[in-house]
């Protein structure tokens, strides 16, 4: 008796599941975070304690199957119900049934108040048709180099990274940079161990300085050109003098309607064995026609501002809780992390490069010298060469007091490694070294440069970096990415039994 009354309870908890579950798929109202049958609502926080005006969002959010299949029936309003400027691009849709849009990528403009949180509406449908507003953001692609202007700033993006910067100020469109552009480059040394065979070393050393300028084969492509924001796509190889080529890199940079600074991503590979020569530096250099005498400010803890035209001026995150400064001749050491900026000016016009997580991506480097801006994804000062071989065959410390206190563990480490990557390493053995070693390596960073006046001083330079180092995102709650099914199904945030985990999480988004 008391099984079948369990078992009818049972039945009457899945039916009332199934009916309340139902009723959720039927109507959209009943999924938290939405506004109505045809609407998701946004949220879009500040974590960097910077007041956001205009700031540029991008962020992709899913969409039930059947919604909506042309993306222009998709629009955006803010908390006043007032249509703003949106730019879409489909990411994926439901092929396998009517082709509806299934992730969309959003780029708009949001106002969010420090440490505060704005709110958006996404309206879609076949009712829905987007107003088309004006822009000033300009693309052409001439050859194989693409003309930018954002309103405020021009530029051309081709292999030689950016030509030709101008910012528009009260006088009339000024120079930044050098028409001529500037380079990429990549500097190999030598074979670590030049007592290896002929078939690993032989003709395949490395050494000798790359540069993009030399590579007959830089594609460039327009990858996103909207309203608000363009993406152009850089790819090639780093080239030696004789052809020989090396470390294939991409390029992204993506600009925006009346901002005049610049959001890059630089991604660069390790394309040989390590053992035909170290990867010792990996830069990205910007000539500048900046005249008079220079201010160098860098983002250090409290921030230093000097002046100077000669010599070399650098900021050095080496260690994750380290950096150096060089400046006049005189190196000086600091603990702790770095805000990953430097900005050149000669108080009329300045440029600000800085690297996004740049402790965390440790050792990078910003360096002025020459009237030349540059940018070092692999540091040119003070770190060494970027050693991608084996731990066994550095000889490191740590490896040699390995060996030195566990001798008999050492031996039989060595005796198995005997028959593998050492043998193969002594014979020559390609094929296996080339399945067993850092071919294939790769790093991407994410840069920005800000070209501003002589208005903005330095404090206003570090809260632009620190608004750029926690950039702004946009979700919907998660119960609207379970119900589109976008994702599969997933559990809900549960902030009421574990509010410290999931409140940590969404600090941490």
């Amino acid at each position: 008796m008391c099984c079948i009354v369990s078992l009818k309870i049972l039945v009457l908890q899945c039916v009332i599941f199934t009916t309340w579950f139902a009723l959720g798929k039927v109507s959209y109202s009943k999924v938290p975070g939405t506004v109505g049958s045809d609407s998701v609502r946004l949220e879009v926080t500040d974590y960097s304690g910077v007041n956001r005006i205009d700031w540029p969002v991008t962020s992709g959010i899913p969409l039930p199957k059947g919604a909506v299949k042309d993306e222009q029936n998709i629009a955006l309003f803010n908390s006043e119900g007032r249509e703003i400027l949106l730019q879409t691009s489909v990411l994926s849709r439901y092929w396998e049934s009517d082709s509806s849009i299934r992730w969309v990528l959003l780029d708009f403009r949001a106002n969010v108040p420090t440490h505060g949180t704005s709110y958006y509406t996404v309206k879609y449908g076949d009712e829905i048709h987007r107003h088309q507003f004006p822009t000033e953001l300009k693309v052409k692609k001439e050859g194989n180099e693409v003309s930018i202007n954002t309103g405020v700033l021009k530029f051309k993006v081709g292999q030689d990274f950016l030509s030709d910067v101008q910012m528009k100020t009260k006088e009339g469109w000024k120079k930044i940079s050098s028409s001529e552009g500037g380079n990429m480059t990549m500097e190999i040394g030598s074979p670590p161990d030049t007592t290896l065979p002929v078939v690993v070393l032989g003709k395949g050393r490395n050494e000798g300085h790359y540069s993009t300028r030399l590579d007959r084969d830089v594609k460039v492509e327009v990858e996103d050109a909207g309203l608000l924001r363009a993406q152009i796509k850089v790819s090639g190889w780093h080239v030696r003098e004789d052809g020989r080529r090396f470390g294939p890199f991409t390029l992204r940079v993506n600009a925006y309607a009346g901002k005049s600074y610049l959001q890059v991503y630089h991604t660069f590979i390790n394309s040989d064995l390590p053992e035909r020569g170290l990867i010792e530096n990996v830069g990205i250099h910007m000539p500048l026609e900046m005249k008079g005498e220079k201010e160098i400010t860098f983002g250090s803890e409290p921030l230093e501002r000097v002046k100077g035209n000669e010599g070399e001026y650098y900021l050095l995150q080496d260690k994750w809780n380290g950096y150096k400064i060089q400046s006049g001749g005189k190196e000086k050491g600091y603990n702790g992390q770095c805000g990953g900026w430097m900005d050149v000016s000669n108080g009329r016009l300045g440029v600000t490069a800085m690297f996004r997580n740049c402790a965390q991506m440790f050792p990078k480097e910003i360096k002025y010298q020459n009237n030349e801006l540059s940018v070092w994804c692999y540091p040119e000062d003070g770190v060494g060469p970027l050693d991608l071989r084996r731990e066994e065959q550095k000889n490191l410390p740590g490896w040699e007091e390995f060996k030195k206190d566990y001798p008999a563990a050492y031996e039989r480490w060595d005796a198995r490694k005997e028959a593998g990557y050492k043998k193969a390493l002594r014979d020559g053995n390609l094929y296996d070294l080339l399945n067993h070693s850092a071919l294939g390596f790769s790093r991407t960073h994410e840069m920005y440069f800000f070209f501003h006046d002589s208005r903005l001083t330095e404090n206003k330079i570090a809260q632009w970096a620190e608004a750029n180092e926690k950039p702004l995102m946009a979700f919907a709650l998660n119960h609207w990415y379970d119900y589109t099914d976008a994702l599969g199904h997933f559990g809900w945030k549960d902030t009421v039994d574990f509010p410290l985990v999931e409140n940590y999480f969404t600090k941490k988004n």
